[in-house]
């Protein structure tokens, strides 16, 4: 294509971008991601395919793909999760940008080209655009408010990394809607935490923010999440509130540093709702020392005075929480589990 003619010389066989794409059991979805990417407008890319120990068709399919194009190529591991799947994908990037695709999703065509102009023009260390969220084939877009440019270490600051204080974050967080220039995370030795069950994605965003001085954001949307109908919270991982007090308390350190004037209330109000909606899922399973030994951790009981604004059921939660009145509160959870 005529507007890349001066691109393709500058950068002659390298790729411009690399496309990590973490595989694991995505035999339904697969075809239909790793087709959209191949049909972008804007060809110089690699895909890195890491297939993360499946136990479908994944692999059949992968092989099927890299066969078909040299820009291709697989990596087989073990069973091991994301957030180190990703990692590899990182160590073996060549592309100036890197974008990450969950093997369940899929993007327009014109996804690369737009971002890339955008990329390349301002010489942006990330970019980020809109994305639709596909429920089951019910299609909207999500919403976000930015900017469509901050550029330097105050803007950033003030207008990206607060909003995880403020948890005011749809599309802030995720990874999947964003180029982010390779020199970001290897110049500042930035990998995805692999302690975090979730979050991981969040946690790198807000790793690699700290060292951008230009972020642009594209109002369009050009990237299709697919989301399941089941709710994750009724999926009880075992040490899942120790996540979410650690990625707190992560904040929380890394505000010694940046200084950023919090409104605590609302810092801690999505770790408050989450809380209770698991210890609620708890007691269903009949749980309720787990429960009991969650409403008595220090670290939320110390939250428990910031919450503001909840609907009454939960207020009534919160109150005998501090006051200490354990068994009422379990006999309350029984109550709402109930319902």
């Amino acid at each position: 294509m005529v507007r890349f003619v001066e691109e393709k010389k500058i950068i002659e066989d390298n790729v411009f971008i690399s496309v990590i794409v973490p595989v694991y059991n995505a035999e339904k979805y697969l075809d239909r991601c790793l087709q959209s990417i191949l049909a972008q407008t804007y060809t110089y890319y690699e895909i890195i395919l890491i297939n993360d120990g499946s136990t479908d068709t994944s692999e059949d399919i992968c092989e099927k793909y890299v066969r078909k194009d040299k820009r291709i190529r697989i990596i087989q591991k073990e069973n091991s999760g994301v957030a180190i799947t990703r990692n590899i994908g990182l160590e073996v990037a060549k592309g100036r940008y890197i974008s990450f695709i969950d093997s369940d999703d899929y993007i327009k065509p014109d996804m690369f080209e737009k971002m890339i102009m955008k990329a390349k023009h301002n010489d942006s260390d990330m970019v980020m655009c809109k994305y639709f969220i596909d429920n089951a084939g019910e299609i909207h877009t999500a919403t976000m408010d930015y900017h469509e440019t901050y550029d330097g270490w105050l803007s950033i600051k003030e207008g990206l990394l607060k909003l995880y204080y403020e948890e005011h974050h749809n599309g802030l967080y995720s990874l999947c809607n964003k180029l982010i220039k390779r020199s970001i995370y290897v110049e500042n030795d930035i990998s995805f935490d692999v302690s975090l069950r979730r979050g991981e994605d969040a946690w790198f965003i807000f790793q690699c923010l700290k060292h951008c001085r230009r972020v642009d954001f594209i109002p369009g949307a050009f990237y299709y999440y697919y989301q399941n109908t089941g709710s994750i919270m009724h999926t009880i991982y075992e040490d899942q509130y120790e996540k979410w007090v650690y990625m707190r308390k992560l904040l929380l350190e890394e505000n010694k540093i940046l200084k950023i004037n919090i409104d605590y209330s609302r810092f801690y109000k999505e770790f408050l709702y989450k809380v209770v909606v698991y210890c609620r899922e708890l007691i269903k399973q009949h749980r309720n020392d787990r429960v009991l030994e969650i409403i008595q951790d220090e670290f939320y009981l110390n939250a428990l005075k910031h919450a503001k604004k909840f609907p009454i059921h939960i207020k009534i939660i919160h109150y005998f929480t501090r006051k200490k009145y354990q068994q009422i509160v379990i006999i309350f959870y029984k109550l709402w589990a109930m319902v």
